[in-house]
């Protein structure tokens, strides 16, 4: 469960690196994304609390103008992550479920003809598709209104099937 939560926050903290970059380009360019998610991440410090094992999460910050930041990140990501909608949408990129970097190629045992001989579990292990859907999600509903009436790449917070793996492996050129 863990290791969900940590790649949710971590395709969270790449979501919002590439929403400031595309509303501020030139105070935050597009090379600092991956300096700034490592950065991020090395600073995040997880505790379990005994009494009921919920997991809370906490930045370490050294300066002043970084846990200002870094707090409204934090503030902006727990509460999109009530409200967000958990769709996934499509991305051309397959992500390494280890750092969630992008990928311009994957192992070539998960290069199949066809969707069936795709290792699914071990796909599923290694690499994440598609990216969680920006919008608010309705009210008393999972999903925004789009999604809510068509979950085309199914849900974000959920493991893909072999045809949804197979259909990003194919159509994001990586055959």
């Amino acid at each position: 469960m863990q290791e969900i939560l940590k790649n949710i926050i971590d395709s969270r903290i790449q979501n919002l690196l590439e929403i400031i970059n595309v509303n501020y380009p030139d105070k935050f360019k597009k090379e600092h994304i991956d300096k700034e998610i490592i950065y991020i991440k090395k600073h995040i410090v997880w505790k379990t609390k005994t009494e009921n094992t919920v997991k809370e999460i906490k930045i370490k910050t050294n300066t002043q103008s970084n846990t200002q930041s870094n707090t409204q990140s934090n503030t902006q990501s727990n509460t999109q992550s009530n409200t967000q909608c958990s769709g996934r949408v499509w991305s051309d990129y397959i992500f390494s479920k280890q750092n969630m970097k992008k990928l311009n190629d994957i192992n070539d045992k998960f290069k199949v003809v066809d969707f069936i001989d795709l290792d699914i579990k071990d796909f599923n292990n290694k690499y994440v598709i598609g990216k969680r859907c920006c919008n608010n999600k309705i009210q008393n509903g999972k999903y925004c209104k789009m999604h809510s009436k068509h979950l085309i790449h199914g849900d974000y917070l959920e493991s893909p099937k072999k045809e949804l793996c197979y259909h990003f492996i194919k159509d994001g050129k990586y055959l």
